[in-house]
């Protein structure tokens, strides 16, 4: 996901998150507190997303003489 797509999605769902919480503190029933929870355990995992560094896979082959090497990101099919 994009870095600017993530900091927008982790500012609306702070907003929805302290909207629940005031509406957990108005009233306090099920739906408010379970909708508190979800939200707040959303924007944990996207926090955690965004500070986790992606790493770029790398692939290396060394072969032999006399030896043919096929190297692809996905599966592959090789059929002589």
């Amino acid at each position: 996901m994009n870095v600017t797509l993530k900091n927008i999605v982790i500012t609306v769902n702070s907003i929805a998150l302290i909207a629940s919480i005031l509406w957990t503190i108005k009233k306090p029933d099920y739906d408010s507190i379970i909708s508190t929870l979800v939200l707040f355990a959303a924007l944990i995992g996207l926090w955690i997303s965004k500070t986790s560094k992606n790493k770029e896979l790398k692939q290396n082959q060394k072969s032999g003489n006399n030896s043919k090497n096929y190297q692809a990101g996905n599966d592959i099919n090789i059929q002589e």
